[in-house]
């Protein structure tokens, strides 16, 4: 028996570390990006707003490899 309330034990503490890391890699993502873009739309420089967008991109692809890691 208590080895069935361990593994669901080890389930929730999976999932807690999954959303803590979605919410670091949105979190960090999303000001990177923002600061990047208004950097760029500020300087006139397109490379810099690409560059910003990518960073955004990059976000996006970041969290869907932690959702298909932890399984949701």
């Amino acid at each position: 028996m208590w080895i069935g309330n361990i593994w669901y034990m080890m389930d929730r503490l999976i999932e807690i570390f999954r959303r803590f890391s979605m919410t670091i890699i949105w979190s960090v993502g999303i000001v990177i990006s923002a600061a990047i873009l208004i950097g760029g739309y500020n300087s006139n420089d397109n490379l810099m707003i690409g560059f910003g967008a990518g960073c955004l991109f990059f976000t996006w692809v970041l969290a869907k490899l932690v959702n298909w890691i932890f399984g949701n």
